[in-house]
């Protein structure tokens, strides 16, 4: 009987990973200029190049023979894990759909473990809806909780209506933050558990969607913030997300193209749209742009260790115990309201 065994790589076993190339499938966020704004082969060479490098890698061997990895990301002081790649098959191992799964729930148990072990909440993941790598991450305990749609184009110069939007302040996060609130579901909220942190444009900032030159451009309105738009030039296609108010749909269009000219950014952007403003994309398939990819959001909560400091108690000790002694107990009893109070012992 094969023996399957997961382990952290060696040396030797980070030379062997380019020989598991029957399947590979990246589960990163749509938002990852590094990998959704690069082709697939550019992706799939970067990703080899630090899985030989990086320590954040599982393998799986069935009999010694290396037929598996997982790469997975760190994360920051918010208590969150990024899945980055899966991967399967070897010369002597051929990664059907059904190997392919048991293979990936035991490399995605093992990530589970280790990141609870850490310290962290949760490990999201994202992938193609209905496929091997969904269904991998769905017995291992992954929940969806929603969609995003990738649309792809660009807008012919001179379509800016003078919506009034300016650059991103620092003060400006908190009214960001409760735009997210406003507009987006408790159950994605729940999933994300983003802080106001997560809308920063600073370079040195820890957050989910962070890329070096990352812009950041607000509508204000007279009850605060009424649309965002970030934009991550870092691939070979800038990166879009927006946050916007029921009110101001239907000028989402003006509102991402003027935030591209401010940025002086030109040429075809991706723009990513989550699936409860589906209603949003017709808008943005009239200017001509293309629904590209859609993509399964997933995360997994972890159970998280916890530590409790001791706390000093004082111990009696069974022969240093002294019994009770017993009182009488003197009452005042009144006989009446012109009487004085009997105060004889009772």
């Amino acid at each position: 009987m094969a023996t399957l065994t997961v382990r952290a790589p060696t040396k030797r076993d980070r030379l062997k990973l380019r020989n598991v190339r029957q399947r590979r499938v990246a589960l990163t966020a749509p938002w990852d200029a590094h990998i959704a704004g690069g082709s697939r082969n550019q992706g799939e060479i970067r990703t080899l190049a630090s899985m030989l490098m990086a320590s954040d890698v599982i393998v799986a061997a069935v009999d010694d023979e290396l037929c598996a990895f997982a790469v997975y990301e760190r994360g920051d002081e918010r208590y969150r894990w990024n899945l980055s790649w899966l991967g399967a098959g070897s010369p002597r191992v051929d990664a059907t759909s059904e190997v392919a799964i048991e293979l990936w729930v035991a490399l995605l148990e093992e990530c589970v473990r280790l990141a609870g072990r850490s310290g962290a909440r949760r490990i999201f993941a994202y992938c193609q809806p209905d496929s091997v790598e969904q269904e991998s991450l769905r017995q291992a305990g992954f929940v969806a909780f929603t969609e995003y749609h990738v649309l792809r184009g660009s807008f012919k110069p001179g379509l800016r209506e003078s919506i009034p939007i300016r650059a991103q302040h620092e003060s400006d996060l908190w009214s960001i933050h409760q735009l997210y609130n406003r507009t987006t579901p408790r159950a994605v909220q729940f999933a994300e558990a983003f802080t106001s942190d997560a809308w920063t444009t600073d370079a040195d900032g820890r957050l989910p969607f962070r890329n070096r030159g990352r812009h950041g451009f607000v509508l204000p309105t007279e009850d605060g913030i009424g649309a965002a738009c970030h934009i991550d030039p870092g691939g070979e296609r800038p990166i879009v997300t927006l946050l916007c108010d029921d009110q101001l749909a239907h000028v989402m269009p003006a509102i991402v193209a003027d935030a591209l000219e401010l940025a002086a950014i030109t040429g075809t952007v991706d723009i990513v749209l989550p699936a409860y403003q589906l209603d949003r994309v017709n808008p943005f398939l009239n200017f001509g742009f293309d629904a590209r990819e859609r993509l399964v959001g997933t995360v997994r909560h972890t159970t998280a260790t916890v530590v409790q400091q001791p706390v000093p108690a004082e111990i009696v000790r069974f022969g240093e115990a002294r019994s009770t002694v017993p009182a009488t107990y003197c009452g005042a009893v009144y006989l009446d309201r012109n009487s004085a109070p009997d105060t004889r012992w009772h």
